[in-house]
């Protein structure tokens, strides 16, 4: 009995979940006609909704969202939240897609997955999922973050390596962040094959890399993750033996030792800040070395912090030096 307008604001409300913004609401449907403020008051005096705070809003009842739901013909619920969320991306502004409106977009549209979307509707949806999981990375909700980005990769055609390299490199590069983070470690063994095979070249796999190590040192394959990293510093430039004894320590030692002896604390406050992506590259993995080689052998332990003091003395500091520094002093 309720007007159409009033019902499609039902419908796109329950679809935004148990509390909306009036603002987003408003965004979503493309009538003229429709009047969020008159909507809101039919709403309220119904007994429908209530104010939960400043332009928000929330069912009276979870069981009131669901009949708003029901009023979505079941055949048409994937087109319907994935046209909601089409809507929403047109309406918002960059600031409102930082702030508020990314993932009441992403979940919609990725409820219309199983639409015949087109190449390009894919690869807009997969940048999306991308954009969303980086923000539940730096929000520590990992195991969203996963769900994102394995969206955002399923819906990657199957020349993606070659068609569209840096939005599969990024969401490969942050979905093995985020399996590794939230323990999803079935998901980061099969994932993590990808860019190491298809990477276009050894930069770009070195945050796979490294997601690695930590992924087989958490698994308890500490001395397959110290083979890893001798391996990827070898090929940065940094090669370590793996049978090093004392005597390459010694020689390390000696070496840093000397590079100190020439330097006051002064001159080593005033060295430059490390930008040589290269060089970035070889302290990063230098320090997640240190993690696994600690438990496998001291030797090399101590040869990578040698390592790390001499690259920040010979060409800048980074934030990691900071820790160099430190363990070279215990």
């Amino acid at each position: 009995s309720l007007p159409k307008l009033v019902q499609i604001g039902f419908m796109s409300a329950a679809c935004l979940g148990s509390n909306f913004n009036a603002s987003i609401l408003g965004k979503t449907i493309e009538d003229e006609e429709f009047d969020v403020c008159s909507f809101l008051e039919i709403g309220k005096d119904g007994g429908y909704i209530e104010e939960s705070g400043l332009g928000s809003f929330s069912w009276t009842h979870d069981q009131i969202q669901q009949a708003a739901y029901d009023l979505i013909p079941p055949t048409q619920r994937e087109s319907f939240h994935y046209q909601l969320g089409q809507m929403l991306l047109e309406n918002s502004t960059n600031c409102e897609m930082k702030r508020d409106a990314l993932f009441f977009i992403v979940d919609n549209m990725n409820k219309g997955v199983d639409l015949k979307l087109d190449r390009n509707q894919k690869t807009q949806l997969a940048g999306l999922n991308l954009q969303a999981g980086n923000i539940a990375i730096s929000t520590s909700r990992f195991h969203a973050a996963a769900e994102y980005l394995q969206t955002g990769i399923s819906l990657l055609s199957k020349d993606s390596w070659i068609q569209q390299y840096d939005l599969t490199i990024q969401l490969y590069d942050a979905a093995l962040e985020a399996f590794y983070t939230a323990g999803q470690f079935s998901k980061f063994d099969a994932a993590v094959k990808q860019p190491l095979t298809h990477a276009m070249c050894f930069e770009d796999k070195l945050n796979s890399y490294h997601n690695l190590v930590r992924y087989l040192t958490a698994s308890g394959k500490s001395e397959e993750a110290l083979e890893t990293c001798l391996s990827v510093l070898k090929k940065l430039g940094e090669e370590i033996a793996p049978n090093a004894d004392i005597k390459s320590l010694l020689a390390e030692a000696s070496c840093v030792k000397q590079m100190i002896r020439n330097s006051s604390i002064d001159d080593m406050l005033d060295l430059p800040k490390l930008k040589d992506s290269h060089k970035i590259a070889k302290i990063s993995f230098l320090s997640t070395a240190i993690r696994c080689s600690f438990e496998m052998n001291q030797v090399i332990f101590a040869i990578i912090i040698c390592r790390m003091v001499k690259l920040s003395l010979q060409h800048g500091l980074h934030s990691i030096s900071a820790d160099a520094f430190s363990l070279y002093g215990a």
